[in-house]
């Protein structure tokens, strides 16, 4: 392994601890293979640990290990004892915030500030521009320009901005919910070789495989709980399942796997390829293909949805009952089944007016989609308007 050339841990690190806290590498180990000082790895992993001890009676005598977490234990998912995680989104959030915290406000020093305030205040007052007031005072040039201008719509100078010469009005950008451009998790050690390209060259020439693609849909950006969807392509069968957003990578791995249990039994030996975006739930997603040899997972471009199509198109149906901006976070998942058990029982005119479930039975019998939380729902009864 190269030396490794940076100074702090970035989010590719961090996904990468916790990958091998989920394979059961201690920290020595976790920093010997990372080629990190192990007290680097155990500041972190303490820094950002999720404590569920609220109502746990009874106590892991695992717990009592220096630095143990829960994401080491293969039993953590049905343990009813109090547990303690290392948390990758708390890490990558608290990690985003210091680095940002410290490159706010001015670095100058208070007599510095009250200079430019005096000279932009008279400059102003006499109507002349900033770039005139920057450009003849040469005792400013410690900071550009374009800093004087922020200092002044952030309001650190007592000049306003409509007291300035041209004042641009720039457009306010605005984001949609938090999903912004994120962290870069596309070198975790557990997606080498699953690339999308990767995955069109696996697949080429093939009719072998049953493909089937995951997504994540938000409610709200307050609320704890997102949407896994897991669509089957050949029948346009979807499901979806509620999971918390502080425990997301884990809660994702596991409903996945359970899926895939209830499906294996009728696949033969086809294999089962999943196809997932790279987003942070689904870090640790490739850990599935432990459960048997028939399980594939690749990963789409980075911020290319037209990759995975048909999920992405699917959600309309869903966007029916629950439009954009309400939360799950009441929702039960016998609810949510509901609704996907209303969705797939809705005839489409591209399936031959064929409904999603009866496509579904066909290789899977109604017994996997009974397993998978569907029930059939008369044509005349399907709702797609209800809300929760």
């Amino acid at each position: 392994m190269s030396a490794r050339k940076r100074k702090r841990l970035n989010h590719d690190d961090r996904a990468n601890i916790l990958s091998y806290l989920i394979l059961g590498y201690t920290i020595p180990q976790i920093a010997d293979r990372m080629q990190w000082a192990p007290s680097t790895i155990y500041r972190e992993v303490s820094r950002n640990l999720q404590k569920k001890l609220k109502h746990r009676k009874r106590k892991c005598s695992l717990l009592s290990k220096r630095y143990y977490v829960c994401n080491q234990c293969p039993k953590h998912p049905t343990c009813q004892r109090g547990k303690i995680y290392y948390n990758l989104k708390m890490a990558i959030d608290d990690a985003h915030r210091k680095k940002h915290a410290s490159h706010m406000g001015p670095r100058a020093t208070e007599e510095q500030i009250k200079l430019v305030d005096k000279r932009i205040g008279e400059g102003t007052r006499k109507g002349q521009s900033l770039e005139y007031i920057y450009h003849f005072n040469e005792d400013l040039h410690f900071v550009s320009c374009l800093t004087i201008r922020r200092w002044i719509e952030n309001g650190i100078l007592s000049t306003k901005r409509a007291q300035l010469r041209r004042a641009r009005r720039y457009a306010k950008k605005y984001r949609n919910g938090n999903r912004g451009k994120g962290p870069d998790l596309s070198t975790n050690t557990l997606k080498l070789n699953r690339t999308y390209t990767d995955f069109l060259e696996y697949t080429e020439g093939r009719d072998d495989f049953i493909l089937v693609e995951l997504d994540s849909v938000e409610g709200t950006m307050k609320s704890k709980s997102m949407l896994l969807t897991m669509m089957f392509v050949s029948s346009g069968f979807q499901i979806g399942r509620k999971y918390d957003k502080e425990t997301a990578s884990e809660s994702v791995l596991a409903h996945v796997t359970e899926a895939m249990r209830a499906i294996l039994p009728y696949v033969g030996e086809r294999e089962v390829i999943l196809l997932s975006d790279n987003g942070k739930e689904f870090s640790v997603l490739p850990l599935v293909e432990k459960e048997d040899r028939r399980i594939s997972v690749f990963f789409t471009n980075p911020y290319k949805a037209t990759d995975k199509p048909h999920c992405e198109r699917n959600h309309e149906y869903f966007r029916y009952v629950c439009p954009k901006g309400h939360s799950f976070d009441s929702w039960t998942q016998e609810e949510i089944d509901f609704i996907f058990s209303n969705i797939n029982s809705y005839a489409r005119n591209e399936l031959n007016w064929k409904r999603p479930y009866d496509l579904f039975i066909e290789p899977f019998t109604k017994e996997a989609a009974k397993a998978l939380g569907i029930s059939e729902i008369d044509a005349n009864d399907v709702d797609l308007a209800s809300e929760f």
